[in-house]
């Protein structure tokens, strides 16, 4: 990746937001190949920095098969449309490509119930694709998230 950036700062859910990729896959990604996803992800609690554990495929998780790891996507038919209009799919396989999505808008309707309890705050992320033991592609990431707050406890 040579570009990545998502906007609004901070992005608001539900809410529309544009995301930028620019890069080259250079390797063929297809299902049960030998590459992994090891994903590290933080979340800021009390001005500091705490690991995220990986907990319904989501935090700090390692992918055996990243194709799996984009099977959400699919599954839930969430795949942008905006990335299908510039010819990337989010099922495998992914042939090498150069990437160049610019200001993709993408909208995002919700949160999985499962997920939301930790949607909202601050974000630190790093994503290594690794083959056996070697990195052949990362990309790092700082992303805050706003959720609006609904119930007794939000002092409405």
């Amino acid at each position: 990746m040579t570009s990545f950036d998502v906007t609004p700062k901070p992005v608001h859910v539900p809410g529309n937001l544009t995301v930028t990729i620019v890069g080259d896959l250079s390797h063929r990604l297809q299902t049960n190949s030998h590459y992994r996803l090891n994903v590290t992800m933080d979340k800021k609690l009390l001005n500091n920095w705490h690991a995220v554990p990986c907990a319904h495929d989501v935090g700090t998780c390692v992918y055996d098969d990243p194709c799996e790891f984009l099977q959400t996507f699919s599954s839930n038919h969430t795949c942008p449309q905006a990335f299908i209009d510039n010819g990337l799919s989010c099922t495998c396989p992914f042939d090498p490509v150069s990437l160049n999505v610019k200001n993709a808008a993408v909208e995002v309707k919700t949160i999985p119930k499962a997920w939301s309890f930790l949607a909202n705050g601050d974000f630190k992320a790093r994503v290594e694709v690794l083959d056996g033991t070697k990195m052949i592609g990362c990309l790092a990431a700082e992303l805050s998230i706003t959720i609006p707050c609904h119930g007794f406890l939000c002092g409405r």
